[in-house]
């Protein structure tokens, strides 16, 4: 072969070897952005989103840095009965650094304290660069108080008194924290599959899975902070709960919990959804936008719902003293008390109702 042929195929090959890099870094590129479990890795140290980049915001005025409400300096104070031990929190200093959705998870529950396997299901959710705040009930009672978000939410207060169980205030809780702070809202039972600390891209406003019946699941939603579909949601849930015949059986599956942020959702997109939705990227007032994963069919997909187990699950409800609100209720028809009918005997009290059946009617024993 000449010196000049041998030149000739150095250069095509070298050609060659550069189209087949680049090709492959394009490709690489393009997986990235269409599989968010893949990276979408930001520098912790990015800038932060300029106003011109930010969504449209009502400009939360927090009620408290999240660590005082949450009395995250406490937590390992908390006594603890045997076989449980108090749940700490991690705190991130770079939470809403360069993206709308912030780097924080909000978990709830009665106290910190829970079980070993709680404990272990809870480090799952421990992200890198994500703060982790436990919320008990004296904090969400300290946020649902708060008179910032009674102005927000003017009637709230007053609904709060028809609250017969705490999977009902919970509901309405996980829609005013997210309004208030953004983040990532979890079920303290819920398990991370496919879905990790990258999986919320930067620019997302809010971000749900899809559910068994085909609608946004709520036991996992994440938000920017004043998203109108949590505001919404929240609306949805007390005028809900404000207009059920009998104030003892709230029922919050119906509500304010996924019914709830199903309604929220049709609202937010002006009717133009039934709530039963598709993954995709949902776009409504303020041009506010929805981002949906996953498929009915493959629900766990992301998150496994009740990932701790049942049994498990039991076991701490029982050391803990928390009722789910299906057991042990009978609430008959007869006699029984409208929450509109309780706010009109409460009035000018933050009496809570509490009645029991007699046999005959209910009694109020406060």
């Amino acid at each position: 072969m000449t010196k000049t042929a041998t030149r000739i195929a150095r250069t095509t090959l070298s050609l060659i070897l550069t189209l087949i890099i680049f090709h492959a870094s394009v490709i690489q590129t393009a997986l990235k952005s269409l599989n968010r479990n893949d990276g979408n890795d930001e520098d912790p140290d990015a800038p932060l989103i300029t106003l011109t980049e930010r969504p449209p915001s009502h400009d939360v005025i927090i009620p408290l840095p999240l660590a005082e409400l949450v009395r995250s300096e406490s937590a390992t104070d908390t006594q603890c009965p045997p076989g449980s031990a108090p749940i700490l929190d991690t705190i991130s200093r770079n939470e809403y650094r360069g993206r709308h959705i912030p780097r924080i998870i909000h978990i709830t529950s009665k106290n910190r304290c829970a079980t070993v396997e709680v404990l272990r299901n809870l480090q799952r959710w421990r992200f890198p660069g994500h703060s982790l705040y436990f919320h008990d009930d004296d904090a969400v009672e300290r946020l649902t108080s708060h008179p910032l978000s009674q102005r927000a939410f003017p009637l709230l207060n007053e609904t709060l008194r028809c609250v017969t169980n705490g999977a009902t205030k919970s509901d309405l809780w996980r829609y005013l924290v997210l309004y208030t702070y953004g983040g990532i809202y979890t079920d303290i039972d819920n398990s991370p599959l496919k879905f990790n600390g990258h999986t919320i891209f930067a620019t997302d406003d809010s971000f749900f899975v899809i559910e068994m019946l085909g609608i946004m699941g709520q036991y996992f939603i994440a938000s920017s902070p004043g998203h109108p579909l949590m505001k919404l949601s929240l609306e949805t849930g007390m005028d809900s709960l404000r207009k059920i015949p009998n104030v003892m059986r709230n029922n919050p599956a119906i509500t304010t919990g996924p019914n709830a942020l199903k309604v929220g959702f049709i609202r937010f997109m002006k009717g133009t959804s039934d709530g039963y939705i598709r993954a995709g990227i949902y776009v409504g007032i303020e041009n506010r936008s929805v981002t949906v994963v996953g498929d009915k069919d493959r629900s766990r997909e992301y998150i496994q719902r009740s990932g701790l187990g049942e049994l498990q699950k039991i076991k701490y409800y029982k050391i803990l003293g928390i009722e789910h609100f299906h057991e042990n209720k009978r609430f008959p028809q007869t006699g029984r008390i409208s929450c509109m009918e309780h706010l009109e005997m409460s009035n000018g009290t933050n009496r809570i109702a509490n009645y029991t059946f007699n046999g005959s009617h209910y009694v109020d024993v406060g």
